[in-house]
């Protein structure tokens, strides 16, 4: 059983706000992204053995771990995932299908129809990591600050301008103050990143103040590091709008779309010497 599964998704995944999830239920969702990776809408069972070693989860009450699989599914019907079109707006849950059977010890699930772009056929605008380095994560706001940088992995710099949106994506309490955010959350995040063995390499973290206002109030969050090389299978968009006669920009979820087939691009990619526009 290989701990150490890739976990990838397109970018429209970190545009959802994951209110009230703590460590564990990050940990198990992560996982659920894993074993649905390039799977459809297929259903996939997992038991709760592999669960528990993916995940890292050290209680040892079944009971107690069944609870927690619960309430995770309770936290993941209340994330707003919609999908806009000029006809109509979709709002769905990502996982209708999830059937935890308490005798045979295994979770069942699925992807949403509507839901399945995010895990399938991913080969461009995506955010990729390491289970296994995201689980060795303690504190939900270590993990999702690095989901949401790795997303701009191999850029090596984010700035993250609007405040009020961050506050909501990191589940800052309301109750902090923009001081408290940064001392209590963002500064033990990155100290959290920066320890890890691989990724972000010279970590840094710098507030942006409006020094031309009264008060000098915090307007950005800027995030750099060594940028990580591209791999091979990590390729930017062939068909640009500029160059694409099939090139069409829709209001699916505000990404980009173009009609051709993934799965053949990518194959085609990776056998240059016989790829030609």
């Amino acid at each position: 059983m290989d701990k150490n599964e890739i976990v990838k998704y397109n970018n429209y995944m970190n545009t959802l706000n994951f209110k009230n999830f703590g460590v564990s239920d990050f940990d198990f969702l992560m996982v659920l992204c894993a074993k649905l990776k390039d799977r459809g809408t297929d259903k996939v069972t997992l038991t709760f053995v592999e669960l528990r070693h993916l995940t890292g989860y050290k209680q040892t009450s079944n009971e107690q771990f069944i609870k927690d699989l619960r309430r995770m599914n309770e936290k993941l019907q209340k994330v707003t995932a919609c999908i806009e079109t000029k006809q109509e707006i979709l709002s769905f849950v990502l996982f209708p299908t999830f059937v935890i059977h308490k005798e045979k010890q295994t979770l069942t699930i699925c992807v949403n129809e509507y839901f399945k772009f995010i895990l399938n056929d991913v080969v461009q605008n995506f955010t990729i990591f390491e289970l296994l380095e995201f689980t060795s994560l303690s504190s939900k706001y270590s993990k999702t600050l690095y989901r949401l940088l790795k997303q701009w992995r191999t850029q090596g710099v984010y700035i993250f301008h609007d405040i009020a949106d961050f506050r909501e994506k990191m589940d800052i309490p309301k109750s902090f103050s923009n001081k408290i955010m940064i001392r209590d959350c963002i500064k033990r995040a990155v100290e959290e990143i920066t320890a890890l063995n691989k990724s972000f390499e010279n970590f840094k973290f710098e507030c942006i103040y409006d020094l031309h206002k009264r008060g000098k109030p915090l307007v950005g969050l800027k995030f750099s590091w060594k940028a990580e090389e591209r791999k091979v299978t990590e390729i930017d968009d062939p068909f640009p709008p500029s160059k694409s006669k099939n090139y069409k920009k829709s209001k699916f979820t505000n990404i980009e779309q173009h009609n051709y087939d993934y799965k053949e691009l990518e194959k085609k990619l990776l056998n240059t010497n016989n790829f030609s526009l």
